[in-house]
């Protein structure tokens, strides 16, 4: 059967069982190659916002990937730290981590470190506790969390601020270090 390239419009004999099959539309594999949608599709470029970091960058709109989340992001490193308990990203995190609310106190002393933000101490890691700032066991935001021992922590529980210069019961003389 005489068809037309798509390509170059040349004539040329098509056989019957590659129409059949959706095919037959093109004379050469060069001109099948060489056809204007994959050329405009390979040179289209797509700007895109990073969904963690929030920075503008470019993509082939033919490597662009379209999840169920309709997420974006400029780099694995920025997908990996939104889908972590930390990030800011819930909706991709995978079922199996959970809410993060179980494992606050983790997150805490691994941002900020296992050592009291008032009085310095850090000798044994389970006199530490985890205070949250607004009072909202709920929120477990990682700004929302501050690293207490358990002498600071029950101190701001109660309301009790020590004076400047007092000594507190947690400083390291006061526990025999």
């Amino acid at each position: 059967m005489k068809k037309n390239c798509l390509t170059c419009d040349k004539e040329f004999e098509a056989l019957q069982r590659e129409l059949t099959r959706g095919n037959g539309k093109y004379c050469s594999r060069e001109c099948s190659s060489n056809r204007p949608v994959w050329k405009n599709r390979s040179k289209t470029i797509s700007t895109l916002t990073c969904a963690a970091c929030y920075k503008e960058f470019d993509r082939q709109t033919c490597r662009v990937h379209y999840t169920k989340s309709g997420l974006n992001f400029c780099s694995r490193e920025c997908k990996e730290n939104a889908q972590s308990l930390a990030g800011n990203c819930p909706e991709i995190r995978p079922e199996h981590y959970g809410d993060g609310k179980s494992s606050y106190r983790e997150r805490a002393l691994k941002y900020y470190g296992a050592k009291c933000n008032r009085c310095g101490y850090g000798e044994i890691e389970q006199m530490l506790d985890v205070h949250h700032r607004d009072k909202n066991r709920e929120h477990n935001e990682i700004e929302n969390l501050e690293v207490l021992c358990v002498w600071c922590h029950a101190l701001e529980t109660r309301g009790i601020v020590a004076q400047s210069g007092e000594r507190l019961p947690c400083t390291q003389e006061a526990v025999g270090a």
